[in-house]
């Protein structure tokens, strides 16, 4: 209770007035109890908004960050992309080199099955020539011995 903001004791005051004053005090009892929870309460809403300030602004900055985070990302994404796209031509060239070089190795393997096939008749004529000048030079030296043996 407040002494200070009490009123003077009247000593001749009637029961009426001694119980208003016990009334009066009692209330100015409740009111300092009024003023002392709104003042804890003040207290806890500052406290709260001080909280609640910083808790503010630490998800801001994390927000911040994880917007960078995410551009950062997103740029990587697409340099990932990029490079995928690449390494996809890439491959194609090296598929379309190789269908290329296959198409060649066909071909040149046809010329050699061709130059084979060439190579087998010559020598076969090569042959055939060898047997028939040896088939004249004994034709020739029966004829000869023939002539000079009769």
């Amino acid at each position: 209770m407040n002494k200070k903001n009490k009123p003077a004791k009247i000593k001749d005051s009637s029961p009426a007035e001694q119980k208003f004053g016990v009334l009066l005090e009692h209330l100015d009892g409740k009111f300092d109890q009024v003023l002392e929870s709104r003042s804890a309460m003040q207290k806890e809403a500052e406290d709260f908004r001080y909280e609640a300030r910083r808790e503010f602004g630490f998800l801001n900055m994390a927000s911040r960050v994880l917007q960078q985070g995410q551009k950062d990302l997103l740029v990587k994404v697409e340099r990932l992309q990029d490079s995928a796209s690449d390494t996809q031509k890439n491959f194609k060239t090296i598929f379309d080199y190789f269908s290329n070089l296959d198409d060649e190795l066909k071909s040149v393997k046809l010329e050699l099955a061709e130059l084979k096939v060439l190579l087998v008749h010559k020598v076969s004529v090569e042959r055939f020539d060898n047997l028939e000048r040896k088939i004249k030079d004994m034709e020739f030296k029966l004829t000869s011995f023939g002539k000079s043996g009769l």
